[in-house]
């Protein structure tokens, strides 16, 4: 369901602790893994579960009783996020990628759609894609992939390796790709819009995507990944279209794949 998109001016000393409060316990769970990845320091597991699951019950409070619209719609938002973030940190580790991302995909699928069916959202008016928006599609994730293989190098994962039988792996991560701007474009940005204001939604969905990057081991991604978030934003508030941004998502990450594979990044 979806409702008009009004930018109510929402007081400066209400947004901020909102902010504050929405984002504060989500940044420090996701470092707290990554410092469990990393290190292996079981105090910061359950430091991150700790947080994570505060940040949970904090945004499901906004939503269920603040009274603003504005401040409950981005909070559901982020109450995706943090759930989907706990079901990362739980699911067990197989040591087969392909078995430990499908339950995700399958997870993350479905929690959007229940997102979509019971929250309103902003409507954004479509406008026509142009010739120059397939040229974007065509050429746009190529330079990225190339920047974003060129960037990482070896410090793509600390603890996962590009390599021949990643190639398997290029359907879900095409599908991850696609579904990572469903989440950070098509929910957190557009439910954050009449909170935050246009600038200030991309720059919150892109750090809530960088930020969720970490529990897969690498700060280089994070922060890579919140640039390209940006770069999504962008695209996607001036053409309002998921399917756009979706493909050159999903279309970035394997042609990064490949680049890694032809620089010789191979584990």
């Amino acid at each position: 369901m979806t409702t008009s998109f009004s930018s109510t001016q929402v007081h400066e000393e209400v947004r901020w602790p909102v902010l504050t409060l929405l984002s504060l316990p989500f940044v420090c769970g996701c470092a707290s893994i990554y410092l469990y990845r990393l290190m292996g320091i079981e105090e910061a597991a359950l430091a991150a579960l700790f947080l994570l699951v505060f940040g949970l019950l904090s945004a499901m409070v906004m939503v269920l009783f603040v009274e603003q619209r504005e401040v409950a719609l981005a909070a559901s938002s982020v109450v995706l996020v943090q759930a989907l973030a706990l079901v990362v940190m739980l699911l067990p580790n197989l040591n087969w990628l392909p078995m430990e991302h499908l339950p995700l995909l399958v997870v993350m699928a479905g929690a959007i759609v229940i997102h979509y069916r019971s929250v309103q959202l902003p409507v954004l008016r479509s406008h026509p894609l142009l010739l120059r928006s397939v040229m974007i599609v065509l050429v746009l994730p190529l330079g990225l992939a190339l920047a974003e293989a060129l960037f990482l190098g070896y410090r793509f994962f600390e603890n996962f390796h590009i390599g021949r039988s990643t190639i398997m792996m290029i359907p879900i991560i095409a599908v991850w790709g696609y579904l990572e701007e469903v989440l950070f474009r098509g929910i957190a940005l557009r439910s954050s819009l009449p909170l935050l204001g246009r600038w200030r939604a991309i720059l919150f969905s892109a750090s809530l995507g960088a930020v969720f990057m970490l529990f897969w081991g690498s700060l280089p991604y994070a922060f890579f990944a919140f640039f390209l978030g940006i770069v999504m934003g962008v695209l996607y508030m001036r053409s309002h279209s998921l399917m756009f941004v979706g493909t050159v998502h999903a279309l970035t990450d394997i042609w990064m794949v490949v680049a890694l594979l032809i620089l010789g990044v191979t584990g």
